[in-house]
């Protein structure tokens, strides 16, 4: 039996519970304090890494980047709003690393150009996420899509909440451009 294990020559006929019972506590006691730190860590660590700019810089890292999503991209979104053309299309590069998505695109909407940042997760193929205006109008909202089986292309949606209180929603696709590369 592990705690009947013998603890020296001149306790040899005593049992070495009481060793035994201190690295069990010792051992509990630090599983516990591990846990504890990595839930009050993590939290704040994955907000960290929802930022654009955050996923943008990891991607850069030789060691976390993940290559298969690199090249140009082509991203197409679709609105029924008179402010926006019904479909709107514009390129950008895919970073992607630790799961994470990061990508900006440009729209012609109201009269001007105007730059979303899109930022998310990966996990079984489904890539779910916000994207956002980074100016002072504060469009934002949230996306899903879907790779296809080769990782040439993502169909998805996405809905929006302007400041003024409207709620949009459209098609969101995502198609690899071969030319580019």
């Amino acid at each position: 039996m592990l705690l009947r294990r013998r603890c020296g020559e001149a306790e040899q006929d005593r049992p070495c519970y009481h060793q035994a019972m201190l690295t069990l506590i010792i051992g509990t006691l630090l599983g516990f304090v591990c846990s504890l730190l990595a839930n009050v860590v993590t939290g704040p660590l994955l907000s960290l890494a929802s930022r654009h700019r955050i996923v943008t810089l990891l991607a850069k890292l030789p060691f976390v980047a993940d290559r298969r999503l690199s090249g140009e991209w082509e991203v197409t979104w679709t609105v029924s709003s008179p402010g926006y053309p019904t479909t709107n299309t514009g390129t950008t590069r895919i970073q992607n690393c630790l799961g994470l998505i990061a990508f900006s695109t440009t729209s012609e909407g109201y009269g001007s150009a105007r730059e979303y940042h899109y930022v998310g997760r990966s996990k079984g193929g489904i890539v779910s996420g916000r994207w956002y205006d980074p100016g002072p109008d504060a469009y934002y909202g949230v996306f899903q899509t879907r790779w296809n089986g080769i990782c040439t292309g993502a169909e998805g949606k996405w809905v929006g909440w302007a400041s003024n209180g409207s709620v949009k929603a459209g098609d969101l696709e995502l198609s690899r451009r071969r030319d580019a590369d």
